[in-house]
């Protein structure tokens, strides 16, 4: 497993500082990247806006995925 910080620029919401943990297994040809942030940053409110929009439908553009 990896770790590492890495910051995303959000259409709407501006650069989002974020921790990654990548899960790698390249017998199987697969990553999985798990994202947060620390509680009580602008970027964990940022998230939970983003949590609270997705249930509602509300859709945005598209952004890239981030690179741990």
């Amino acid at each position: 497993m990896r770790a590492a910080t890495t910051t995303i620029e959000h259409p709407e919401l501006g650069p989002l500082t974020l921790d990654c943990d990548m899960l790698l297994a390249p017998e199987a040809g697969q990553t999985l990247v798990v994202c947060s942030a620390p509680p009580g940053t602008r970027a964990a409110t940022a998230l939970a806006l983003l949590r609270v929009t997705a249930r509602r439908g509300v859709r945005s553009r598209s952004w890239p995925a981030p690179r741990c």
